[in-house]
């Protein structure tokens, strides 16, 4: 026998009772409890039961999560949808869709103000996230998309006066949050996020995704504060303001980070216009962070690769470097975050290809250099 699920929400009884569908386009074979029409929109879900994989089906991402799936697949795009916390694994599974997400209400215990992430992870346990968006290799229609949409960030925007501690990021883990794994895909943070990803955890993976923002001022489009292990490889970023990415540090938590950059092309094509220039940088380090590039493109209006006063260091391998200012640039001076004996250093390989001057501001009683190296 087969039914058409006309209503909101349709249960199976007998054999398929672990079967819901949340679609007027699903049809359910009950006699044998399978969907033989699968749903054109919403999401199917993947949940355990007694110890069972079981597939319901939902009108959306947040109302999956809400039942406790463990992976999420689309089905078909997906306008306006609210993530609440994610507080177990997850898979989310674009399948060539689209993945539109507003703000959710996150509040910043330091700060006292409410944070506007679309996808956030707080590091009450250790969580670990996969976005599957499709291979680099598809083409553009064939990707899946994530979209921060209008309400994203409309409370707090980053500015000069209220700095970093306001801000909001498009994906926020918090607190050593636990894993994060992105492959392929695009990911738009539109105009408004001071940071695209702001990551606090144990591992970071992002292999073939685009990622775009058109913000004029704020962060970074990736931004590690105390990961040991990222892998950032294939990756295409295109900003208009926010840095590439950055590897960056907490004094406070006695940690930094140690990122590898492989085979990326990184643009950025203006200047922050609320302050902090130094920002928009297409690779950065600081806080005794240490970023290591092993071929790509990176250009940048302000410097391709900028070592910031608090202190790191940048490995350039191979590839390609051009910026307007700066190419390669180095700071150094008195900062709270970091131990005197922490300097400022650019190496690079004599196979790299420079476009544009090199500049070294190291204040006295620091240490700090650009030089060629062999790796």
């Amino acid at each position: 026998t087969e039914t058409t699920a006309t209503v909101p929400t349709v249960t199976v009884e007998g054999t398929v009772t672990d079967l819901t569908v949340n679609n007027e386009d699903a049809k359910v074979d009950t006699s044998a409890g399978t969907v033989t029409n699968t749903p054109t929109t919403g999401v199917k879900g993947v949940k355990v039961v007694d110890s069972a994989d079981k597939t319901n089906y939902y009108g959306s991402v947040s109302t999956a999560l809400a039942d406790g799936v463990k992976e999420v697949t689309l089905l078909g795009d997906i306008d306006s949808d609210m993530l609440s916390a994610i507080t177990t694994d997850l898979t989310l599974n674009l399948n060539g869709k689209t993945l539109t997400l507003k703000g959710n209400s996150a509040y910043n215990n330091w700060t006292n103000q409410y944070w506007y992430p679309a996808i956030y992870i707080n590091g009450s346990s250790a969580i670990n996230l996969v976005i599957n968006g499709g291979a680099s290799s598809e083409s553009t229609d064939n990707r899946g998309k994530i979209v921060l949409g209008y309400p994203c960030y409309a409370d707090i925007e980053f500015s000069e006066s209220n700095g970093f501690t306001a801000a909001n990021a498009g994906i926020l883990f918090w607190y050593d949050a636990g894993d994060l794994t992105i492959n392929g895909g695009e990911i738009n943070f539109g105009s408004k996020p001071s940071y695209g990803i702001d990551f606090e955890g144990s591992k970071l993976a992002i292999t073939g995704t685009k990622f775009k923002s058109t913000a004029t001022h704020g962060n970074t489009v990736i931004y590690t504060e105390v990961s040991q292990d990222a892998t950032i490889k294939d990756v295409t970023i295109n900003s208009v303001a926010l840095g590439g990415i950055y590897a960056s540090g907490s004094k406070t938590q006695n940690k930094t980070s140690k990122v590898t950059v492989q085979n990326s092309t990184i643009t950025i094509s203006g200047t922050n216009t609320n302050g902090y220039t130094w920002l928009s940088s297409a690779l950065a380090a600081s806080h005794g962070s240490e970023l290591t590039v092993e071929s790509g493109t990176y250009s940048a209006q302000v410097a391709a690769a900028y070592v910031f006063s608090s202190g790191g260091t940048i490995n350039l391998k191979a590839g390609s470097y051009t910026g307007t200012t700066n190419c390669l640039r180095v700071d150094r001076s008195a900062s709270e975050l970091t131990e005197s004996s922490v300097g400022s250093y650019i190496y690079y390989a004599s196979g790299c290809t420079q476009s544009g001057t090199n500049a070294t501001n190291i204040s006295s009683g620091y240490n700090g250099k650009i030089e060629e190296k062999s790796f």
